[in-house]
């Protein structure tokens, strides 16, 4: 995607849930709910892409950015750099086969898959990730000389590879205790339940109002959560101590599928595509 594509992909998304009905809203009041769909209603796109935030809206400022559970370092997440890695051995395996099929005809079909697993993911390189993208984005709020009234991180989640779990202390691992001990009904990573990484949130409350978070996971489905800051500490109070998270395995394939077409030529003949 080309710079400001994915920020306004994201806005798009998000902005459409808010105007959906959907009850997305955690610990806020009528009158946040009413200020939240105004600043998605107003925002518009900073004209300078490189400056902060990404949107401007009357009365405040949305800012984007990304965040992984990919173990990273200064050349970028490890996977990303094997989906680039994959990508690159699928075209390869793809000109292969076009050049086969141009020689050699089939009219059956003929399909090869690039696959590969994701390993190096955890909570830990979650939060990590988390705190060091938050703060380069406070350092640059710190810098914004424009509106502040109102202000809203819209962090978006790609990986699809953390899981939510409850907490069950002192369970005896002699008896059933039947569904009593299942998970969430919705399984993927949802920051109403990170109390970790709410706390830390919580310091920023002066400055950052509203967190809306976007979990893009295509496994467990998409989830949008906003979160009203001055108000985390009532949701600690239900969640604190209650849920915790591990990365699940995931990986990425990329499948090439061909067949050969007969092309009718003038006189009745046929030539292969």
């Amino acid at each position: 995607m080309a710079r400001g594509e994915k920020e306004q992909a994201c806005l798009d998304y998000v902005k459409s849930i808010v105007f959906s009905q959907q009850n997305i809203c955690y610990v806020c009041s009528i009158a946040d709910d009413d200020l939240i769909e105004q600043m998605f209603q107003t925002a518009s796109p900073n004209v300078d892409l490189n400056s902060f935030p990404d949107f401007i809206c009357d009365g405040g400022f949305i800012e984007q950015f990304e965040v992984t559970s990919s173990h990273s370092n200064r050349n970028g997440s490890t996977m990303k750099r094997e989906q680039d890695k994959l990508r690159k051995e699928a075209e390869a395996k793809e000109a292969v086969l076009m050049a086969e099929m141009n020689e050699t005809p089939c009219y059956e079909g003929k399909s090869i898959i690039t696959d590969t697993w994701h390993s190096k993911h955890s909570y830990e390189d979650f939060c990590l990730s988390f705190k060091r993208s938050w703060q380069d984005h406070i350092d640059s709020l710190d810098k914004y000389t424009g509106d502040k009234t109102t202000g809203i991180f819209m962090i978006q989640y790609n990986d699809g590879a953390l899981v939510l779990d409850a907490v069950f202390p002192d369970v005896k691992t002699e008896i059933y205790y039947g569904d009593l001990l299942e998970r969430p009904e919705y399984g993927g990573y949802r920051l109403t339940h990170d109390s970790l990484m709410l706390e830390y949130i919580y310091q920023f409350k002066d400055r950052i109002q509203y967190v809306a978070f976007f979990n893009n996971d295509g496994f467990h489905g998409k989830r949008c959560e906003i979160i009203c800051t001055e108000n985390i500490p009532e949701i600690l109070k239900i969640v604190k101590g209650k849920y915790r998270f591990h990365c699940a395995m995931i990986g990425s394939a990329h499948t090439v599928y061909g067949i050969s077409s007969p092309i009718p030529l003038c006189g009745g003949t046929t030539e292969n595509e």
